[in-house]
């Protein structure tokens, strides 16, 4: 049903390339920023100034997730 209501072709010239695809607007593409509502700007700027003088923690999952991934692959290979 979704083949049919979506057809590849449509998908293929709707959807950005991996290489041009990325979630948010780079700092180079202003008009996208500016393009956010102003209070909704506001809000993310003051969360980035809050956030600022806080130390960066390393993330703690992808050792666990890298763990989980070879644990399964090993279980599938026996």
């Amino acid at each position: 049903m979704l083949a049919e209501a979506y057809p590849l072709e449509n998908l293929r010239q709707s959807l950005l390339s991996r290489q041009r695809w990325h979630p948010y607007p780079t700092a180079g593409e202003r008009e996208a920023w500016e393009a956010l509502p102003v209070p909704l700007r506001q809000a993310h700027i003051l969360r980035g100034e809050v956030a600022q003088g806080r130390p960066w923690r390393p993330f703690a999952y992808p050792i666990r997730w890298r763990k989980t991934r070879c644990i399964s692959r090993c279980r599938s290979r026996n």
